[in-house]
């Protein structure tokens, strides 16, 4: 006997998608945060051959990433506050 409480579909909860959106994002942004604080903290020690790779991340998160948080509001700004980045 096979026991389907929702019928013979499973409905998403619209809530849930949107939570798992922005936990998503909220990694992204606070990864991208990290890897950057840590550039800074590291600067004199990063050698100059790798400057360009690092700088190439760097606009590509942030062409990622900023669509995310210029349409969210403050949202994200925790984040942002721990890393004394606002």
């Amino acid at each position: 006997m096979h026991l389907t409480p929702w019928g013979n579909e499973c409905i998403r909860n619209s809530e849930i998608d949107e939570e798992f959106k922005y936990m998503k994002n909220k990694k992204k942004i606070d990864d991208f945060c990290e890897d950057v604080a840590y550039i800074v903290e590291n600067i004199s020690e990063i050698h100059s051959n790798v400057c360009k790779e690092i700088k190439t991340y760097i606009v590509e998160q942030i062409t990622i990433l900023k669509p995310i948080y210029t349409t969210s509001g403050t949202k994200y700004s925790d984040i942002l506050g721990y890393y004394k980045f606002i």
